[in-house]
């Protein structure tokens, strides 16, 4: 389930299947190009503020990257490329972290998980 897409946000977020029907196992993703983040539910629903300090340390940093450059699915070729810091805003925080507690109500709700 998405909850958020980069057409109208910053970020890219959806609930990722966790290979498990435990709840506190469930995952939280954010997508990006090159490396992305992951909480599971345990994390989030723990150390909430913790979890965004940590996307904001990594979006303060230079990542590196890894994009299709020419050919394709068959013989693809990839380039790599190092992404500047792209600091986030108070208000992207504030979104985030409203994604984050939507994840959480949803994974509480979801009657198929064992908690």
């Amino acid at each position: 389930m998405s909850y958020s897409r980069w057409g109208n946000s910053k970020f890219y977020t959806y609930w990722a299947s966790a290979d498990s029907n435990i709840g506190q196992k469930q995952q939280f993703h954010i997508q990006e190009v090159g490396p992305s983040l992951t909480f599971t539910f345990a994390k989030l629903y723990a150390d909430l503020e913790g979890c965004l300090d940590k996307v904001e340390e990594f979006y303060s940093k230079e990542r590196k990257a890894s994009y299709l450059s020419n050919g394709d699915l068959v013989n693809p070729e990839y380039k790599d490329t190092i992404l500047p810091p792209q600091p986030i805003k108070k208000e992207d925080r504030e979104e985030l972290a409203l994604y984050m507690l939507k994840f959480i109500e949803d994974v509480k709700e979801d009657k198929d998980l064992k908690w």
